[in-house]
């Protein structure tokens, strides 16, 4: 795995294996660093890594500053990472609660032949409160894995 500092050009240079992180993670890392680093991502030289150079927006020539920034860079990468997967566990979950939440709001309380929602009578106000920040919070986790992690 190819790991430079370049204390002269005041970089850092590493190598991630494709088959552990992928393209969306490195561009999703890749954009949260945008304040911190300019970050050059070269996947087209070697067919199973991708080299990532980091070069600080506050220059800098000491090595062990390059060294943290990209260790946080790759803390960025496993977090990217993790983060997608996450999304893409629970998305079943995520689309049946916000399926049954649609279906329940679908209803007409003023037709007589439709069946009362369920739990409706039985649950408290507090109750109520709380299913309506969790299906918020579903909401969002939903729109977020239809939009993509980034």
């Amino acid at each position: 795995m190819l790991f430079e500092i370049d204390t002269e050009a005041g970089d850092a240079t590493l190598a991630v294996q494709n088959a552990l992180y992928t393209k969306e993670a490195i561009e999703g890392a890749a954009h949260a660093f945008a304040g911190i680093a300019d970050v050059y991502v070269d996947d087209e030289s070697e067919p199973d890594e991708t080299v990532i150079t980091l070069e600080p927006k506050k220059e800098t020539k000491d090595e062990d500053a390059l060294k943290e920034l990209a260790g946080t860079f790759l803390n960025e990468l496993l977090n990217q990472t993790l983060g997608k997967q996450l999304l893409a566990d629970n998305a079943t979950m995520t689309q049946l609660v916000i399926t049954k939440a649609l279906m329940a709001a679908r209803r007409d309380p003023a037709d007589p032949l439709q069946p009362p929602a369920a739990g409706d009578d039985q649950m408290t106000d507090e109750q109520k409160a709380e299913a309506a920040k969790l299906l918020k919070k579903a909401e969002a986790d939903f729109e977020k894995l239809q939009k993509g992690f980034s």
